[in-house]
């Protein structure tokens, strides 16, 4: 819905007489498919265009790929550090299922693939009571997916290596 209202308030920006301005300002450029029907009374201002620009090329604060392939010190405490770090971020912690994929493809470079307290620290990242089915729909036909399958692999993870709770 907001992208919608974004780009009928760009088409009609386009169209005013401004456009060369607007597009020193924001160099980006946009498809007349996507766009629907301009608004009526939209004033573009400086700040508007900037805010705009930014919410178009926000970048993706998720973890990358190399997230855990930057670290030269590969030890317990560097491993723990990372998981510590990532749960200061914020309360939402967004892409905790995609950190917790990366930190068990990296467990062995680090060491610590037999270590019951990084695997603890890993189940404790994902927020707690979130999770939990509120009805038997819920219950019978797993709600969600994609965090349990992410457990289930990091207990299967902790299996193979001899590990249990």
């Amino acid at each position: 819905m907001y992208r919608n209202c974004v780009f009928r308030s760009v088409t009609l920006f386009v169209k005013s007489a401004t456009m060369l301005q607007w597009h020193t300002t924001c160099p980006f450029s946009y498809l007349r498919r996507a766009v629907l029907k301009p608004w009526r009374d939209t004033e573009w201002t400086h700040v508007r265009l900037i805010h705009l620009y930014k919410c178009l090329n926000a970048e993706n604060t998720l973890v990358t790929k190399d997230f855990f392939e930057n670290i030269q010190d590969k030890s317990k405490e560097t491993f723990l550090d990372m998981i510590h770090i990532f749960e200061s971020k914020g309360v939402h912690r967004r892409g905790h299922v995609e950190f917790i994929y990366a930190a068990l493809r990296h467990m062995e470079e680090f060491g610590v693939h037999k270590d019951l307290d990084v695997y603890k620290s890993l189940i404790d990242i994902l927020p707690k009571g979130k999770f939990i089915p509120t009805n038997i729909f819920q219950a019978e036909f797993q709600h969600y997916p994609k965090q349990q399958q992410c457990i289930v692999d990091l207990l299967d993870q902790m299996e193979d290596n001899g590990k249990y709770l």
